[in-house]
């Protein structure tokens, strides 16, 4: 049985020069699969939705809109916890 990853998840991301902390509400999506939002934390505004969200084995995927070819995910843990990064 797959795991479930729906939650909050939050954690450093490196893709520039500058770290930047985000946080992934991770949710069902109606009609089966999984939707996201994403807020940054260091820069205060409204979170906007992942275009989308895929797992396969232990590894997931959150695309952002305007980035065709995000950089491979940190390994993150349930908001609270830090894993690697």
């Amino acid at each position: 049985m797959a795991q479930d990853i729906t939650g909050t998840w939050q954690g450093k991301l490196a893709v520039s020069q500058a770290p930047t902390e985000k946080c992934f509400k991770i949710a069902k999506a109606d009609g089966g699969g999984l939707k996201a939002m994403v807020y940054s934390i260091d820069q205060p505004g409204p979170g906007f939705a992942a275009s989308a969200v895929t797992v396969q084995g232990s590894s997931v995927k959150i695309t952002v809109p305007g980035n065709p070819k995000p950089p491979p995910p940190p390994k993150m843990m349930p908001a609270g916890r830090q894993s690697g990064i």
